[in-house]
Formats: C-alpha cells, sequence, structure tokens
C-alpha cells in the first residue's frame, strides 16, 4: 500500500480545534451507525472518533499514510475480544469523510477539491488496510478454532480408546499400557507413569511410556509425604510449571531428574482413590488448566477400565488359586512319593506368582533343616541336609508364622543368609510359609523373585494355604518312606536271620565234619585228602561268602548318607582290606537322585568291586562318577585277570552280572561289560539325569545277597 498521496494541498491549520470541530459533528450519526452492533458507550465512542480524526488530520497534513495504519493496527485487540464488526466501522469512516470535508470548506469559506480528494484517497486506503487486517484476524481465528477443535477430536478420540478398552479388554496389562500411551498423547506429555495404591498404602509403578525416570519407576512413594499422595488424598490434579521452584516436589528427584513440568491425576473408582497418572515434561510450564481437566475426565474412564480389568484379573486369579488348592489336595490322597509332592508344589506355586527361585525344608529333630528341594532359575539342584535356618526366616517360621521381605537386601541380617542354587542371580523378594503338622512346625517352603516388591498380602496367603495342604502330603509321604525303609529292613534282617540259622549254620556243621574227617584221612593217602582239602577250602569260602550277605543285609549303606558318601565310605573299607590300589574321581556333588536309583547304583558299584577283589586279582581298582551332556555315567574298571563276558553272563552259578544288569535295566538305564582275558574289566553304567531325578518304577532295592560272579 502507498504511504504517500503526491497532491500538493494547503496546510490544516489549528489542528485541534478542527479535530474537535469534526468530532462534534460526526458523533451523533457515528454512535447511530455503531449501535447497531457495538455495545459501546457515548464517552467511548466520541474518544474513538477523535483519535481516529486526529490520525487523519496527520496524514493529509504529512501526506502519509502511517498514522491511521497505526491507529487501525491498534483494533486488534478488539479482535481478541471478540468485539469486532467491520461494517459498521465502514460506515463510520465514511460519515467522518464527509463531515471532514463539510468542516474545512465551511471553516475556509471555499470547496477545497483537492483537500477532498486526498480525504477520500487516505479514508480508501484506511477502509483496505482495515479489511485486509480484518481477514488476516478473522483467518487467524478460523485457524485457532480448527487447531482447537483438531485438539478436543483427538482428545475425544483418546477418551473413545480408553472407553472401548473398558468394554473389550479385560487384560491388565494392556489396559494400563493403552492408559498411558492415550494419556501421553493427549497432554503431550514426554512421559507417563501409572501408580497404583499398594495394601500399605504406598504408590507403586506399574506402567509407563515415553521418557522415564528411573527414579520415579523404582521409587516406592508414601501418601503421607509426596506430591502424588496430595493428588490422592485431596483428589484433586496437581500441577507443577516448574519443580525447581515448587517446595513440594521432592528435593531428590530434583536432583536426578531433568523434568520441569509435572501433572499428576488421581485415579479414583467408586469414590475411593486406587492410583495417580503422572505426566512429565522437560519444558517449563508445559501443561495448562485445560490439561489438567481433560486428564482428569481422561482419569475418570481409566479409573473404571482398571478397576474393571483388575477385577478380571482377581476373578482369574481366585479360579487358578481354587484350581491349585484342587490339585494340591488330590495330591494330599493320590501320591505317596515324597519327590512328586515336591514338584508338584513347585509347579503350583508358580502358577500364582513369581518363583524365579523356591525351596522346600523339612525340620530334624537336631533343629536344623534338610533342604530338600532346591529350584533356581528353572534349574534343579542336588538337596543340602543338615543346616540351620536363614536367620531372616528363622523366627517368624518357628513361630509358625508368616514371612514376607519385599527387599531381602535391606534386612540387617541379610548378609547371614544361605545362599542356594545360582549363585550369579540373587533373590530380591521373598516369600515363606510354614508346614505345620497341628501346632508343631515340620518345615518350610519358600518362593523368591529376583525383583523387588514383587510379592503382596494375597501372596502370602495363598502360599500358606498351600502350605498347610502340602504338609499333609509330605507328612503322609514321609510315614510312607519310613515305612517302606522299616518293611526293607525288617525284609533285609529275615533274610539275614534266613542265611545265619540255615544257611551258615548247615555250611559250619559241614566245615566241622570235613574237618573231623580230615583228621582221619591220612597225610600220605594222595586219593581222598585232596577232595577233602578242596571240599574245606569250597565250604570255608561259602561260609564267608555268607557272612559277608548277613552283614551287608543288616547294614543300610545309604541310610542317612548321599550317593556319594556311601560310595566313599565303600572305597576306604576295600582300602583298608586289600593291598591294591584304590584310585577315585568324584565330582562334589550329583543331581538330586531318588531313593530307589541311589540304592541300585550304589549296588551296582558295590558288585562291581567285589567281584574285582575276590576274582581279578588286580593291582588296580579306579571307581569315577562323572555327570555329563545330561547323563549320569559310573565306571568301575581293574587291571586283572579279566575274563570271557560271553560265557559268564548268565551261566548258572554266576549271577553278579545277570543281577547289575537288571538293576540298571529297572531304573532306566544303561550297562556296557567290557573285559578281556588278561586284559582287565571294565564296567559302565550310564543314566539320563532327568530318568535318575523323576524315576519311580519299582527296583528291588536291597532283597538277598550279592551273588558271587
Amino acid at each position: 500500500m502507498r504511504e504517500k498521496i503526491g497532491r500538493t494541498t494547503p496546510h490544516i491549520t489549528d489542528a485541534a480545534a478542527v479535530v474537535e470541530l469534526i468530532t462534534a459533528n460526526a458523533e451523533p450519526r457515528v454512535s447511530s451507525v455503531l449501535a447497531e452492533s457495538w455495545d459501546l458507550s457515548d464517552t467511548d465512542v466520541y474518544a474513538s472518533i477523535q483519535h481516529y480524526v486526529t490520525a487523519l488530520i496527520d496524514a493529509i497534513n504529512h501526506d502519509q499514510f502511517t498514522p491511521l495504519e497505526d491507529y487501525l493496527s491498534g483494533m486488534d485487540s478488539l479482535w481478541r475480544a471478540e468485539l469486532f464488526a467491520i461494517s459498521p466501522l465502514i460506515k463510520s469512516m465514511f460519515i467522518v469523510q464527509d463531515v471532514t470535508v463539510q468542516v474545512l470548506c465551511e471553516r475556509d469559506g471555499a470547496d477545497h477539491p483537492v483537500l477532498y480528494d486526498l480525504t477520500s484517497a487516505y479514508t480508501r486506503m484506511a477502509i483496505e488496510f482495515l479489511s485486509e487486517r480484518s481477514v488476516t484476524m478473522v483467518m487467524g481465528r478460523l485457524e485457532q478454532e480448527v487447531d482447537r477443535h483438531r485438539e478436543g477430536e483427538a482428545r475425544l478420540m483418546s477418551l473413545q480408546k480408553v472407553s472401548s478398552a473398558l468394554v473389550s479388554d479385560l487384560d491388565l496389562d494392556r489396559t494400563l499400557q493403552l492408559i498411558a500411551d492415550e494419556a501421553r498423547s493427549l497432554i503431550g506429555a514426554d512421559g507417563v507413569l501409572i501408580r497404583m495404591l499398594t495394601d500399605e498404602g504406598n504408590l507403586q509403578f506399574i506402567a509407563g511410556t515415553g521418557k522415564e525416570d528411573l527414579f520415579m519407576r523404582s521409587t516406592l512413594l508414601p501418601t503421607d509425604s509426596s506430591l502424588s499422595g496430595v493428588a490422592v488424598e485431596a483428589r484433586q490434579p496437581q500441577r507443577v510449571d516448574d519443580i525447581r521452584y515448587d517446595p513440594r516436589v521432592n528435593r531428590h528427584y530434583l536432583n536426578v531428574s531433568d523434568s520441569r513440568s509435572l501433572l499428576i491425576v488421581p485415579l479414583v473408582s467408586r469414590d475411593r482413590p486406587i492410583g495417580v497418572i503422572t505426566g512429565t515434561s522437560t519444558t517449563v510450564e508445559a501443561f495448562t488448566e485445560q490439561d489438567a481437566s481433560i486428564l482428569s475426565l481422561f482419569a475418570d474412564q481409566a479409573a473404571s477400565a482398571i478397576e474393571n480389568a483388575r477385577l478380571f484379573q482377581q476373578a482369574h486369579q481366585q479360579i487358578d488359586e481354587l484350581g491349585a488348592l484342587h490339585r494340591v489336595s488330590q495330591l494330599v490322597s493320590s501320591s505317596l512319593d515324597l519327590e512328586q509332592v515336591f514338584q508338584t508344589l513347585y509347579e503350583e506355586v508358580a502358577r500364582l506368582m513369581p518363583a524365579d527361585s523356591f525351596l522346600v525344608a523339612l525340620a530334624r529333630p537336631d533343629g536344623l533343616h534338610d533342604f530338600e528341594f532346591i529350584v533356581d532359575d528353572s534349574k534343579r539342584f542336588p538337596p543340602r541336609r543338615g543346616l540351620p535356618l536363614s536367620p531372616i526366616l528363622r523366627g517368624p517360621l518357628e513361630n509358625g508364622e508368616m514371612f514376607i521381605q519385599r527387599d531381602v537386601t535391606r534386612h540387617p541380617e541379610y548378609p547371614q543368609a544361605n545362599r542356594f542354587g545360582n549363585r550369579e542371580k540373587q533373590a530380591r523378594s521373598v516369600l515363606a510359609a510354614p508346614l505345620m503338622r497341628g501346632q508343631q512346625v515340620i518345615g518350610i517352603v519358600s518362593a523368591q523373585s529376583y525383583a523387588e516388591h514383587d510379592y503382596r498380602d494375597p501372596d502370602a496367603r495363598m502360599l500358606r494355604t498351600i502350605a498347610s495342604q502340602a504338609a499333609i502330603a509330605i507328612e503322609h509321604a514321609r510315614l510312607y518312606r519310613e515305612a517302606q525303609n522299616v518293611a526293607v529292613a525288617e525284609e533285609r534282617a529275615r533274610l539275614a536271620r534266613e542265611i545265619h540259622d540255615t544257611l551258615a549254620q548247615g555250611l559250619v556243621g559241614i566245615i566241622l565234619c570235613l574237618e573231623r574227617l580230615d583228621l582221619s584221612v591220612p597225610n600220605e593217602d594222595d586219593i581222598h585228602r585232596p577232595w577233602i582239602e578242596r571240599a574245606l577250602e569250597l565250604s570255608r569260602s561259602s561260609l564267608d561268602e555268607a557272612r559277608r550277605s548277613v552283614r551287608d543285609l543288616r547294614a543300610a549303606p545309604l541310610e542317612g548318607r548321599t550317593l556319594l558318601e556311601a560310595v566313599t565310605n565303600l572305597v576306604a573299607e576295600v582300602r583298608d582290606d586289600n593291598d591294591f590300589t584304590v584310585t577315585t574321581t568324584l565330582p562334589p556333588t550329583l543331581p538330586p537322585l531318588s531313593a530307589r536309583v541311589e540304592t541300585a547304583l550304589f549296588r551296582v558299584v558295590q558288585e562291581a568291586i567285589s567281584n574285582a577283589t575276590k576274582h581279578a586279582a588286580c593291582r588296580e581298582l579306579t571307581v569315577e562318577l562323572t555327570v555329563d551332556h545330561g547323563a549320569l555315567q559310573i565306571r568301575v574298571s581293574d587291571n586283572g585277570n579279566g575274563f570271557n563276558t560271553a560265557q559268564s553272563i548268565g551261566e548258572q552259578g554266576h549271577y553278579g552280572l545277570t543281577t547289575m544288569r537288571e538293576r540298571v535295566m529297572q531304573i532306566g538305564g544303561e550297562i556296557d561289560i567290557q573285559s578281556i582275558p588278561g586284559g582287565g574289566t571294565s564296567v559302565l553304567v550310564e543314566l539320563p539325569v532327568t530318568v535318575a531325578i523323576h524315576r519311580e518304577s519299582g527296583v528291588n532295592d536291597d532283597a538277598g545277597a550279592e551273588s558271587d560272579d
């Protein structure tokens, strides 16, 4: 737009008086026009006309549009106040034009064509500028309205998504994540966190999205000393424009976070606070009151969705718990195998709660405990027996109380705690329940998690209920095992008595008769004496064998011992009774083995050593136990005489090798016997570890004495 008209005109003198005269003459007509759309007082109308006329006279006198432009630009505030009506203004500007020309002509008593042209030109320029300015302002307002509509539409879509989640998805984790994502989009936050109230009244992080501070994720917030707690207690949004200057903000959070703005809105369901939604931003004053209002509306929908999902989850959990109790109850009446009881107990607990580590310990009369079942990181570990309870567990459990530790590393007696299983990982949350027989504590069962704060009070109550059922099954299995052991011991004792009273006594009688006969046969009798001496030798050897069988039957090599301990003790006895070298290669521990498997393997080792001792005339004996590639291997080898395996195995009167094969086959293993006449003998037994742990097929554990080979 041009600023100068470029025509010569007489200068309007006494401008102030002219302005007042024009204003006074134009005011009635202008007020009448403006009254159609404007609600202005006469004083405001008079002042506006005065300012406009002053700008018009200045433009004419200086031949430039700037004074009018400055005046009209100052009217933008009327647009923002939504008071702008352009048609009455244009009419008013034409009225002022006519009055200006009329007043000037009357004052001078002459026409001023040039002045008329200038006044008309500047009036048209003012109207043109005002029109362009109004169009720009209208377009800006419309764009703002469109943006507000778009933002409102986006927020309505977020609310619609949460409403859809409320009726269509009852998975708690998915619902929480959807709420976090949509809340972040709704208020334009850098990050959003959802915290829920715990049973203890603290606020615990359960879901989040975007830029999340580790401090806010990991910290358990108390409701009585946190800004989130203020939002819960007041049930009102809490907005922080700059955390550096708000005394309500935790100072430690200020030191570790780069966030600047916070918006915290309570989650309220059925008039009961259940948690908070927290929005964070690295920008100062990032959230407005409108954000707080829309997030509060969003939170109302979200709280209902969360509560419904939680109720659905609790219902399913109760169904799972009832199913677990049913299965454990069935176990009480259906299984008398202690290993199966332990395994079922672990599986049912792992269904219902975190169980990165799991153990069952049974109390002993001496006050110590046998840790019979140990699982860590989904792997079984050998039992650990004769150990004291951890100081952390001892007090509560010995009194029959539940124990729940949400971060065991903060317990004052943590350094003295027992460590089992995988030592590279550490349990943080510990949950334990006593195994009760009436009022007596017979052991403990414990579930443990690598994460802190991973157990809740309902988990503790559930574990105690399962433990009360499991205690009955464990006690029944223990009594059954004891009864089996008593029955086996009684049968062994009966067989020992039978051998002692019949076979052994008969052999003694035969020996006495042969000795009497030996005295009556002259030494020079080369025909009968060799037979008598041979008969005496065989009879005495058979008597020694019978006595050994009686001794073995009465003794219980595995009673109170592991397989490794029993083999070690057997090797020590062989070293003491023989003058050859015995070499052993034994691992520090073995996988957990059932009692039947341990007994069968020990008897095989015992038979192999016995054969080498009696028949091999060896100078060196080697016993090796190894676990490799999921298989347990036992090898007994000597450098003695050896024999022809094809002829000896199954040969009448040589039952030792056949018995070893039968024992190994009955426990699901394989045996390989290699021997060369003059080249020694090797007995190799191989058994898969999984079979060794879970094998339940019957083995005639110690029925009868070991046979001579």
